[in-house]
C-alpha cells in the first residue's frame, strides 16, 4: 500500500491515534478520527482498506457502516470548492481509479463518498435538461 502516514492523519483530523492489528500473519495500521456523530476506523493493509463506522463502537457486529476495499494508494483527493479529501485509488492515481474518497467538511463533518462511474449528482444537470 503507498500511503502517507502523517498526510493521512492530516487529511482525516485523526487524533494521531495510529495502532497496529494483524491480518493474515501481516500488519495493518488502524486510524482513528471522528466528528461530532461517527467514530471511524480506517484499517490500511497491503491488499486495501477496510472502513468502519459507528456512533459509539466502529468495529463490531453490525456497525452504521463498514465497507472494505481492494486498493494500493492512498492520496488527497481534490474537491472543487471543497476541502482536499482522502482517496482510496487502484494504481496510478487519477480520477478513472479512484474507488472511494473521505472529506472532511468545513463544518468538521466527515463525508464518505462512494464513486460509481457515470453517475451525474441529482443537484446537476446534463445538457438536454435532464
Amino acid at each position: 500500500m503507498n500511503w502517507n502516514r502523517n498526510e493521512v492523519c492530516q487529511l482525516l483530523s485523526a487524533k494521531s491515534q495510529m495502532s497496529l492489528c494483524m491480518i493474515d500473519g501481516e500488519y495493518a495500521s488502524i486510524v482513528h478520527f471522528e466528528d461530532a456523530r461517527m467514530r471511524c476506523e480506517l484499517w490500511i493493509h497491503e491488499r486495501g482498506v477496510f472502513l468502519a463506522a459507528d456512533p459509539e463502537r466502529p468495529v463490531q457486529g453490525l456497525p452504521f457502516f463498514e465497507i472494505s476495499l481492494p486498493c494500493t494508494t492512498l492520496a488527497p483527493v481534490p474537491r472543487s470548492g471543497m476541502p482536499t479529501g482522502l482517496g482510496m485509488y487502484s494504481e496510478p492515481v487519477s480520477s478513472a481509479t479512484l474507488r472511494f474518497p473521505i472529506t472532511r467538511r468545513e463544518d468538521g463533518s466527515i463525508s464518505l463518498s462512494g464513486v460509481w462511474e457515470g453517475l451525474i449528482a441529482p443537484y446537476t444537470s446534463n445538457e438536454d435538461g435532464a
